[in-house]
């Protein structure tokens, strides 16, 4: 298609038409190679994110539900915080992917129409690379924040229940130990 317009117009020679044609080759095959690394990281970087995010977020609501309940919980903020950043990690990665998807699909467009410029996949490339860094940033920041809660709170947890001495007292019966809730039956003396 370039070959016929270029010859039609008369502004270059056959020798830069046959130059261009041999670059045209290389790029078809990079915009081919674009496509498939687009699907399949994007794919695979989603997943795991989202899969670690919400895996965070569930495993500190069942934390808080089963071993430290909110109310004795002691620096809830960085847990609010940790939460707080892992819901941004998947909104940020949701506006990551739909950036991503459309500057992948500009740059295809550009090498399809033969008006590929390198530098403007550079810098697109550069701004997914941001919104990719950011994510990782508030998935790590989430965690890290999560990390602190769960620490500190299992560790003052076990200094609280180091200093408590469990004590033996004398059941009414008159003996000593943990009371049974099953009765005690006894046979009778023949």
């Amino acid at each position: 298609m370039l070959s016929r317009k270029v010859i039609r117009n008369n502004w270059i020679s056959r020798d830069k038409i046959d130059a261009k044609e041999s670059v045209t080759e290389p790029l078809q095959k990079f915009k081919e190679s674009l496509e498939r690394t687009n699907e399949s990281t994007q794919e695979l970087f989603e997943k795991q994110l989202y899969t670690i995010a919400s895996g965070g977020i569930a495993v500190t609501v069942a934390f808080i539900d089963k071993i430290i309940p909110i109310t004795t919980s002691r620096l809830t903020v960085f847990l609010y915080f940790g939460w707080l950043a892992l819901v941004l990690t998947i909104l940020t990665n949701l506006i990551s992917h739909r950036v991503s998807h459309s500057f992948h699909y500009k740059t295809i467009m550009e090498i399809q129409d033969e008006s590929y410029d390198p530098n403007k996949a550079i810098r697109r490339n550069k701004i997914i690379g941001i919104w990719n860094n950011v994510t990782i940033a508030l998935l790590i920041f989430g965690i890290s924040l999560i990390m602190f809660f769960i620490t500190y709170n299992l560790i003052t947890m076990s200094k609280e229940t180091k200093g408590s001495v469990t004590t033996i007292q004398q059941g009414d019966n008159g003996t000593k130990g943990l009371q049974s809730t099953v009765p005690v039956v006894t046979k009778p003396n023949k």
